[in-house]
């Protein structure tokens, strides 16, 4: 049995803050419990011989001694999440090793059953995929919205605006790690702007268009260098050129969430509530 994302699930996820995404994508994939039990000793194997590899420990043992500890370790791994874990997906269980083996659940010492008991129960108790799941839930309204009138849309829109400025005025020095991406930015910035909540001077205009311009050329730069993309640097004139007139989307959520951010800066320096303003 799989878990499948809905076209909807994938658009809310896509909203999401990025570090963020990875848990909510995590819940694709077959279940463990569900998988014939060979299958599952096998994929559970693999996720646990990389699991030492990535941490190191491998180096330290004869190699056909680990294969077959950990053989054994997932034989008992797969009656754990069977008892305790029955909707685990295979992705979770991934996500949940990988977490654990950077020490993300407190210190381990080897591969062994009560390490990944740990690593499991670190992973569900995780405040990251607690918030990314809240807010894959609070997203799939905003996504799922064609069916609502005028007033639901613009209530949503306006509830999420709030739930943002809340957590982005809560958040201290991680604040730009709770900011959404871009294009949930450019919702906030548009429903803000319609109310004539949001003004911007020619001043301001000009100073973000240039600091959106740097960042967006940075952003295109490191993306024709990475070796896992397809995006070449002959790409890049082309998308700064089709700025002039508004023709490029991407570059103008930029400049939305920019100005977004500089308005709840506004609203932070004078002590007020975004929730007073818009819910009268």
């Amino acid at each position: 049995m799989e878990n499948q994302l809905t076209k909807s699930d994938n658009q809310a996820i896509n909203l999401m803050p990025i570090h963020l995404q990875k848990y909510a994508l995590a819940k694709q994939g077959e279940v463990i419990s569900k998988m014939s039990v060979k299958f599952a000793i096998k994929s559970i194997y693999e996720v646990l011989a990389k699991a030492l590899v990535d941490s190191g420990q491998n180096k330290t043992y004869e190699k056909e001694k680990v294969e077959l500890v950990i053989l054994n370790i997932s034989e008992n791994v797969y009656q754990l999440i069977c008892d305790k874990y029955k909707s685990l997906s295979i992705n979770e269980f991934k996500l949940a090793c990988l977490n654990g083996s950077i020490g993300e659940y407190g210190d381990y010492f080897g591969i062994n059953l009560k390490t990944v008991s740990d690593w499991l129960k670190g992973y569900l108790n995780d405040e990251n995929k607690k918030k990314a799941m809240a807010e894959w839930n609070r997203l799939l309204e905003l996504v799922v919205i064609q069916p609502k009138t005028d007033a639901q849309k613009d209530e949503i829109i306006v509830n999420g605006c709030i739930h943002y400025f809340e957590q982005y005025k809560k958040s201290g020095l991680v604040k730009q790690l709770l900011i959404p991406v871009n294009s949930l930015c450019a919702v906030f910035y548009d429903n803000l702007k319609a109310k004539g909540l949001l003004i911007i001077t020619k001043e301001r205009k000009n100073e973000l268009y240039d600091k959106a311009l740097a960042e967006y050329k940075q952003d295109l730069e490191a993306k024709a260098k990475s070796r896992e993309s397809s995006f070449k640097t002959s790409q890049i004139k082309p998308l700064l050129d089709s700025i002039v007139g508004n023709k490029n989307k991407t570059f103008a959520n930029i400049c939305k969430r920019m100005a977004l951010i500089q308005y709840f800066d506004e609203l932070i320096e004078m002590d007020q509530d975004l929730k007073d303003i818009l819910i009268k």
